[in-house]
């Protein structure tokens, strides 16, 4: 029994030395605008990285070509395969715009879409904790195998198609040093135009989201079932300045879909925030590049 208890011990220290492998960065003060850098991961068989070296990356998928499943577990081989990833990541060279990202991984939706807790949130709530769940290790070891891209601005994303249709992108960039997942990752199956939202307005059921645009059917599951949001915590979100909201990638910029919910948990709109640019400001008025090179799109 004290052998098991040790054991355990050691394997628990592991991973939480994973999840704090970067240091933690100070709170940004109003105004403080650093680009976003996202990056991309490696394979288990690509060598490390560099400045001149772009990394594609592997999943190494079931041999009956079913989907993977969200890694459980706290193996001392696998957190070392996931710090090792993270660190090609991390060094990884900007990818010319027109090449195509080869071998995203597909993901069981349910483990991918709502087993994953930074759907629907600002990540930087996580980003500028002390312990970062959303590290870039952690993603890795629970979900190996994301493709990345980096931009030649810095901004950077991880990669993965979920196994009803939606693709996955998790935003990172050099604000935290490719360390953690920062602003709402955005998940995209249809593109629309702004137009199509033309007529949605604060105090709309979140099924009317949902009628525009499909990915509205992923969030309304999320909140209700997964995070099974109320009005006290919808409230504290907001008072962060990180409320529960949809992100929806148009052709003509990014707009996200902020919810309110009331005593009998209803869904509605209560703000909406659109960009052009596909640069919007979130918690800390951090700006995040949410822009997705065209051959990456589904």
């Amino acid at each position: 029994m004290k052998k098991n208890f040790l054991t355990a011990a050691v394997l628990a220290i592991a991973l939480l030395m994973a999840l704090t492998a970067c240091t933690t960065s100070p709170k940004a003060k109003d105004g403080d605008a650093q680009a976003e850098a996202p990056t991309e991961a490696p394979a288990e068989t690509q060598a490390e990285a560099t400045d001149e070296t772009p990394v594609e990356t592997q999943a190494a998928e079931p041999a009956d070509g079913s989907p993977l499943h969200r890694y459980d577990g706290s193996d001392p081989e696998q957190v070392s395969v996931a710090e090792a990833r993270a660190e090609e990541f991390k060094k990884m060279a900007p990818i010319p715009e027109d090449e195509k990202l080869e071998n995203i991984p597909v993901y069981d939706a349910e483990d991918l879409l709502y087993k994953l807790n930074y759907i629907g949130k600002d990540n930087n709530m996580y980003a500028e904790s002390n312990i970062r769940f959303n590290s870039t290790e952690s993603i890795l070891l629970e979900y190996p195998g994301a493709a990345f891209r980096r931009f030649e601005d810095g901004h950077a994303y991880m990669v993965y198609d979920a196994d009803n249709g939606y693709r996955l992108f998790i935003q990172f960039g050099e604000k935290y040093g490719y360390c953690a997942s920062y602003g709402y990752p955005v998940v995209i199956k249809e593109q629309h135009s702004y137009a199509d939202f033309e007529g949605l307005k604060v105090g709309d059921s979140i099924d009317k989201v949902c009628e525009i645009d499909s990915v509205g059917d992923v969030y309304k599951h999320l909140f209700a079932d997964v995070h099974h949001i109320y009005p006290e915590l919808a409230e504290t979100y907001r008072g962060w300045d990180g409320p529960f909201a949809s992100m929806h990638y148009l052709t003509d910029g990014i707009l996200r879909i902020e919810y309110d919910v009331d005593k009998d948990l209803n869904i509605t709109v209560y703000n909406m925030v659109y960009s052009p640019d596909y640069v919007l400001s979130g918690m800390y008025d951090i700006p995040v590049n949410y822009r997705i090179a065209e051959v990456d799109l589904p």
